[in-house]
């Protein structure tokens, strides 16, 4: 302390000395945030791809948009007025803040990936083994566990298949090691080599050897006594036996472990070769993993991965901008594998938050490049617990499902998830048919959200002091997060006002939620 005292003193002396001489010292800039250096990077690609990029959304628009992309529910009435009335010039920032933040947070995030890892065969499991699942997902964001961390709990899981934890990952996909190659390597890299199981891919650089040499990592894992093609339900354990091989189809040739990319056989240096696979896939340097990753993220967030399929990386499927995808990729491996942090950096970019209207005469072609050069930002359907949760979130019915601690089931969600979930991973397409719109327009969850005895929304809503005005302003915001367009507010009142007490007028605010409930725009994220 003393020398730098010293030091100090001697510098403002020569400085005092020397009158209108400066003494010059260099500070090295601080790197631009992820957020900004991505905003940079997209503009540039837009300027070569001769695209004009869409306004910034509205604050209602990127309010409902941010609260279900990082909490799955769409925003409640009084927090779009508090976020409406809030003068800060941070306030977009200050949300996200606050959202991931929330316990609901890590609720939506287990509910996700939930689905990536168990919506194949989600229809084999019980309520019980989906909601202990998901509270184990849960406890791991969180405490925003770092991603690969998670992953790699995930992959060395062990103990009882009737345990509600990872091993339930296993168990769900039957111990078949092509099965788990499969899988996780879509899930975890990115890289679909189901087609190789049988031969060499036709469309793409995998050979058949290379599909039974990511299985053999999984071939040591102890089978299921009396396997018959349904789910145990408990008893055997998993653990790892120092034997089990895989061969070729067709033949006795016996495969060895090799990652990919790899033309020898893995070194096992570890216990087990799921503990190589763990090793080599959540390592620092395997950038498949983290290209995968944040590349997954920005589906969730934009609607369109910047490799699309977001699980088909491929020679013949690059994304659309290299080093955009690189640049995230990187960042994320130099912040730990922090998903909050990622997903606060993405949601950040000027380029989030741009709107997804588009001008009536622009052409379709034109429209569609936007989108997938992320100029516009896409659409999304709901998922299956968006959904639910939306419907019971807008007409005020409890949420068990978004429990902090431990976890609760609710079986009538468990059978809508089921009936709802989404097959494939376009996220921008709406799958619904005949079942599920009969379910929303029948279901028991929405009778109960329009019947008056039973809706929470309207029973608040027969309250003296709320004008008609007042009282369709907030089913639109309810449920939409806007009020009505000016004309159709003008109908609905003079829909109000042609009724001929307050019973009746009950009612038709419940006709009025249920065909605002069965819109096509509550069902999207925009």
């Amino acid at each position: 302390m003393r020398i730098l005292t010293r030091a100090l003193l001697f510098l403002l002396l020569i400085v005092g000395l020397t009158g209108s001489q400066f003494v010059s010292v260099s500070v090295a800039e601080e790197p631009a945030r992820l957020a900004d250096q991505i905003d940079a990077r997209l503009n540039s690609v837009w300027q070569e791809q001769n695209l004009e990029p869409a306004e910034l959304t509205t604050d209602t628009e990127f309010i409902r948009r941010v609260t279900l992309d990082l909490t799955g529910l769409i925003p409640r009435v009084g927090e779009i007025y508090e976020f409406e009335e809030n003068e800060s010039p941070d306030r977009r920032a200050e949300l996200i803040d606050e959202l991931l933040s929330r316990p609901r947070h890590a609720v939506h995030l287990a509910n996700m990936w939930r689905s990536y890892l168990l919506s194949d065969n989600i229809e084999n499991l019980n309520a019980l083994q989906i909601g202990g699942f998901e509270e184990w997902l849960r406890s791991r964001f969180r405490d925003n566990v770092p991603y690969n961390q998670l992953v790699r709990e995930l992959l060395l899981a062990e103990g009882s298949f009737d345990q509600v934890g990872p091993a339930l990952y296993y168990s769900s996909l039957q111990i078949k090691p092509e099965e788990l190659a499969r899988s996780t390597s879509r899930t975890f890299l990115g890289v679909q080599i189901d087609c190789a199981q049988c031969h060499d891919h036709p469309f793409d650089d995998w050979k058949q050897a290379d599909f039974w040499s990511f299985a053999a990592f999984f071939a040591q894992l102890s089978p299921q006594p009396g396997m018959t093609g349904q789910m145990m339900q408990g008893g055997p354990q998993l653990t790892d036996l120092s034997v089990g091989e895989v061969t070729l189809p067709d033949s006795e040739e016996q495969i060895p472990p090799r990652y990919f990319g790899e033309s020898e056989p893995a070194e096992i240096k570890t216990v087990t070769r799921r503990a190589a696979l763990a090793n080599w896939m959540t390592g620092n340097e395997n950038m498949l993993f983290a290209r995968a990753t944040v590349n997954r993220v920005w589906a969730h967030l934009f609607g369109l991965g910047i490799v699309n399929p977001p699980d088909n990386f491929s020679s013949h499927n690059p994304p659309i901008d290299e080093e955009l995808l690189e640049l995230i990729a990187q960042d994320f491996i130099a912040h730990d594998f922090d998903l909050r942090y990622l997903l606060r950096e993405l949601t950040n970019t000027r380029a989030y938050q741009l709107s997804s209207r588009h001008a009536a005469d622009e052409p379709q072609k034109t429209a569609e490049k936007k989108t997938r050069y992320f100029a516009r930002h896409a659409i999304k359907p709901f998922t299956a617990d968006q959904l639910y949760d939306g419907l019971a979130q807008a007409t005020s019915q409890p949420i068990l499902s978004s429990a902090a601690g431990g976890f609760d089931i609710d079986p009538q969600r468990t059978t809508f998830i089921q009936k709802f979930k989404r097959s494939g991973d376009n996220q921008t397409e709406y799958q619904s048919g005949i079942p599920q719109a009969l379910t929303l327009m029948n279901g028991n969850l929405t009778n109960r959200a329009v019947t008056i005895e039973q809706s929470n929304l309207l029973k608040s809503l027969a309250a003296p002091f709320y004008t008609d005005e007042d009282r369709i302003n907030t089913l639109f915001l309810s449920t939409l997060s806007h009020p009505p367009e000016e004309e159709t507010g003008a109908q609905f009142l003079q829909y109000l006002g042609e009724q001929a007490d307050s019973q009746s007028r009950q009612t038709a605010l419940g006709h009025i939620l249920w065909a605002l409930l069965n819109s096509a725009e509550f069902t999207m994220n925009y």
